[in-house]
């Protein structure tokens, strides 16, 4: 099995190489990669270094907080983070608290030894998925100690097969696992992996800091006014569709943020020429005051976080496509949300269902039933807005728990080594 899992890999890379042809993301993907060794070829590592690892932006979100609490403690230590999709690296391969950002390299014998043997890793930390068999059982031959942080399991993964024995032993081998929920910590354990601390979600953490900062944005209060505000943020197709037709039908005193997922002047430009109201674009919305207007188009990236302070309601995007997009955003400001059907993988989603702060949605009349039911109903909202801060506040402290494991690991080594 495990050469199956060697030609599965293989392949994976060779279609993700074919598609930069065609395809934005695969070339970022694949250009990205090329010339690792001679990249890393003049960097020498003297000091300790601890590895984070993440699949992507949501995954590097999660590890932050993490990071700036164990590089607090370990000022003398350098710190790798590394990428497997160009959707974290592009956006954070300037992360400034980092001494090296890289991709990582293609599962390969000869990668993963010039990586290794370049960066010698005393710590990694693998940020809720991507479980690389050959770095993992490289990283055990090097002793060094892997631990996975805010990560969730399900009985569908391959290591968890009949067939799997070979990878699941490798998984038993991990320092510590520190997953976000009871039923993730039953399961491993269900299966022999007996290093398992619940610890939750660190994104919990990261997004109080959102609102410690209180920042406020310029225009938006003249924006918003005295009105409600009903947010879509990184909307994707189906998502669009509804923001278009709830357009039509909003409530008196409510007014529209439209966020798309991708920042594209054509869907933005098509967006507006569908969606009825008076529109502003976010760019202009300071020399432009908004206050007349009825929905804001956000046109630029990096604002959506903070945006979702002036949010009474949130529909979040993703759920019907990939994956639900960062619903904690918006809750963390008191804003109950809603989201499509595909939430199974984010523990989040079904909390914030069971919470009472999160709905799903399976289509438009769902959402326009239950939206005007809220805007309608003043006292029922107040009570969601309450629920929603509550549901965050209460499940803060992962990365205090994390970061403490982290840094007995570090102090022990920061002594051996000093």
């Amino acid at each position: 099995m495990r050469i199956i899992y060697k030609l599965v890999t293989k392949s994976y890379f060779g279609l993700l190489r074919a598609g930069s042809l065609v395809n934005n993301k695969a070339k970022l993907w694949t250009n990205g990669r090329k010339g690792f060794v001679e990249k890393v070829n003049t960097i020498h590592v003297t000091e300790p270094l601890i590895w984070f690892h993440c699949a992507s932006l949501g995954e590097f979100e999660q590890g932050k907080p993490v990071m700036e609490a164990f590089m607090a403690r370990h000022p003398n230590w350098l710190l790798l983070v590394t990428f497997f999709s160009p959707s974290g690296f592009e956006i954070r391969k300037d992360y400034e608290l980092a001494d090296y950002v890289f991709y990582l390299p293609n599962e390969s014998k000869s990668n993963i030894e010039v990586f290794l043997k370049t960066f010698n890793p005393k710590i990694a930390v693998f940020v809720k998925y991507d479980f690389w068999y050959d770095y993992m059982r490289a990283l055990f031959k090097r002793n060094v100690p892997l631990i996975f942080i805010s990560s969730t399991f399900r009985k569908n993964q391959l290591f968890f097969k009949p067939y799997a024995g070979w990878f699941l032993n490798q998984i038993k081998r991990v320092e510590m696992f520190f997953v976000q929920d009871e039923e993730s910590k039953l399961l491993l354990e269900k299966f022999g992996v007996k290093k398992v601390e619940i610890s939750g979600d660190t994104r919990f953490d990261r997004v109080t800091d959102t609102v410690n900062r209180d920042e406020e944005i310029p225009g938006m209060s003249e924006f918003k006014s005295a009105n409600k505000l009903l947010v879509f943020g990184s909307a994707w197709g189906k998502e669009t569709e509804f923001a278009i037709e709830i357009s039509k039908r909003m409530p008196n005193g409510w007014k529209m943020l439209f966020a798309p997922h991708e920042i594209k002047a054509t869907k933005i430009d098509e967006f507006i020429k569908s969606a009825a109201g008076s529109k502003v674009l976010f760019s202009e919305l300071e020399k432009n005051n908004g206050g007349d207007k009825d929905i804001l188009v956000l046109n630029t990236v990096g604002h959506l976080a903070r945006l979702y302070k002036y949010a009474d309601v949130a529909v979040v995007g993703g759920g019907f496509t990939d994956g639900i997009h960062n619903i904690l955003e918006p809750l963390v400001f008191g804003v109950p949300v809603f989201f499509g059907p595909n939430h199974l993988k984010f523990s989040e989603g079904q909390l914030a269902i069971n919470n009472g702060v999160g709905e799903e949605l399976s289509d438009f009349n769902t959402f326009q039933n239950s939206f005007l039911n809220l805007a309608s109903n003043s006292k029922l909202l107040d009570t969601k807005r309450e629920k929603a801060k509550l549901f965050v506040q209460n499940r803060r402290g992962a990365t205090e728990k994390i970061a403490k494991f982290l840094n007995k690991i570090g102090q022990i080594i920061s002594c051996q080594i000093y």
